[in-house]
C-alpha cells in the first residue's frame, strides 16, 4: 500500500495543465500538500473541481472563509478543557473526526488553504489518520466481523450535528425532541467502505463517540446489551482509540502530521481519512479558507 500524503511544489498553471495526474496522485496517496501555493479562493475551488474523482454526477463545493475553528470553542474552552494563557487547549488534538459522516452523502474531499499561521513552533499542526491502513492492520476476526451486516451510528462523534446534539450525543434542553436519525436520516452507514475510484476498503470510523447502530430505536444512541457484536465493537474501538488515535507518532503507519506554513494548500480524501488539529495557538492566529467538494453516499462492495 502506497504511503499516504504527498507533498508537491507546483504552480497553478502546472496543476491546471496536468490536473489528471494530480487527481490520480490524490486517489493514490489520499492527500496532497501544495506547498506555498497561496491560491485565491476561486482558484482553490477550481483546483478541487479539477482533482475530484468519484460518483457525484453534479459535484458542488461547500466553502468557509477565514476559518479559525471558533465554531468549536465555547467561551474559553473546548469540551470542558480551558484555554491556557489565552492559547487553545492541547486537548483539541483528541477531537478526531471526519467531516459530516452523519449526512446521507458526506463530503468527498476536504481542502484547507492556510492564509495566516502565526503560532508557536510545533503548535497548530493537523493530523491525518489512514482508515485504509487501519483496516489492513486489523486482526482477521475483526475483519470477518466487519464483513457482516454491521452499521455504525455517526451522529455522536461530531460537533456539527444538525439536530443540535453536543459532543456527548445529548440533546440541548431547549431542542425539540422530534429529531430523526438512523439509516433513513443518514447517520447510519456500513462499517466498511469501498472507495469509488481505487476500490480499496477502509473502516468507516468517524470519531471517538461513534457507536453501533440502534435499528430498534434510531432516536436513542446504542446501549451495549452484552451481545457478541458489543465485544467485537469494543475490541475495534480500543484498537483505534488506544493504539492509533492516541499515538500521535508521525512514524505510525496510520498517521501523518502536517507542519503548516503560510500559503500551503492541503487537499485530502474525506472518504478514507480522519483528521484532527493541535492546540497551542490564539484564536485569530491560524486562519484558513476551507473548501469541501463532491458528496457521495458511502457503500461497501458495489453501489446500490
Amino acid at each position: 500500500m502506497s504511503a499516504f500524503i504527498t507533498e508537491e511544489t507546483s504552480s497553478l498553471e502546472e496543476i491546471y495543465e496536468d490536473s489528471v495526474r494530480y487527481a490520480d496522485l490524490l486517489v493514490e496517496h489520499k492527500g496532497i500538500v501544495f506547498k506555498d501555493l497561496s491560491p485565491h479562493f476561486m482558484e482553490q475551488i477550481r483546483i478541487m473541481e479539477l482533482l475530484y474523482q468519484g460518483d457525484d454526477t453534479n459535484p458542488r463545493e461547500g466553502t468557509i472563509f477565514d476559518e479559525d475553528h471558533r465554531i468549536l470553542y465555547k467561551g474559553n474552552e473546548l469540551n470542558g478543557i480551558p484555554f491556557v494563557d489565552g492559547m487553545t487547549p492541547e486537548g483539541s488534538k483528541h477531537n478526531w473526526h471526519s467531516d459530516f459522516p452523519f449526512s446521507p452523502e458526506p463530503p468527498s474531499l476536504t481542502s484547507m488553504h492556510m492564509k495566516k499561521f502565526d503560532v508557536p513552533k510545533g503548535a497548530g499542526r493537523t493530523w491525518l489518520l489512514d482508515l485504509e491502513m487501519f483496516y489492513h492492520l486489523l486482526p482477521d476476526d475483526l475483519k470477518e466481523w466487519l464483513e457482516g451486516d454491521i452499521y455504525f451510528d455517526h451522529r455522536t462523534g461530531n460537533y456539527s450535528d444538525p439536530a443540535g446534539r453536543d459532543n456527548t450525543g445529548n440533546h440541548k434542553t431547549n431542542d425539540p425532541t422530534g429529531n430523526h436519525f438512523g439509516e433513513e436520516a443518514g447517520s447510519y452507514h456500513r462499517a466498511l467502505r469501498t472507495h469509488p475510484v481505487s476500490k480499496r476498503t477502509s473502516v468507516f470510523f468517524s470519531g471517538i463517540s461513534m457507536t453501533l447502530a440502534n435499528f430498534e430505536n434510531p432516536n436513542i444512541p446504542y446501549t451495549p446489551q452484552g451481545t457478541p457484536d458489543d465485544s467485537q465493537f469494543k475490541k475495534l474501538w480500543e484498537f483505534m482509540v488506544y493504539d492509533v488515535m492516541k499515538a500521535f507518532d508521525p512514524d505510525h503507519p496510520c498517521l501523518y502530521v502536517r507542519e503548516w506554513e503560510e500559503g500551503d494548500l492541503f487537499i485530502w480524501d474525506n472518504r478514507n481519512l480522519m483528521h484532527t488539529f493541535e492546540g497551542g495557538w490564539a484564536l485569530g492566529s491560524r486562519i484558513f479558507d476551507k473548501v469541501e467538494y463532491g458528496h457521495e453516499k458511502p457503500y461497501y462492495g458495489s453501489p446500490n
